[in-house]
């Protein structure tokens, strides 16, 4: 499950408690067992800001978790360490 939208600032995608990025859950309960934070990258003038997050997510049979982000138009590899 992908969360692209969450914030904590009173705008749009005020979710209180929750960050953006991907939850992977159990297939047996749907408990969270894992979580992929949005990434932040550096912007001109030092800030920081996230990344788009993922759209869409997926995952292999290998344990890889792969995110599609819309914004850089982009396919994310993310793997188990």
């Amino acid at each position: 499950m992908t969360d692209s939208e969450s914030t904590d600032k009173p705008d749009y995608g005020y979710n209180p408690g929750w960050k953006r990025g991907i939850r992977i859950r159990s297939a047996e309960d749907g408990k969270v067992t894992a979580f992929i934070p949005d990434t932040l990258v550096p912007t001109s003038g030092a800030a920081l800001r996230g990344t788009s997050t993922s759209e869409g997510v997926a995952a292999a049979v290998d344990g890889n978790v792969y995110g599609a982000e819309v914004g850089s138009k982009s396919l994310k590899k993310y793997v188990k360490k």
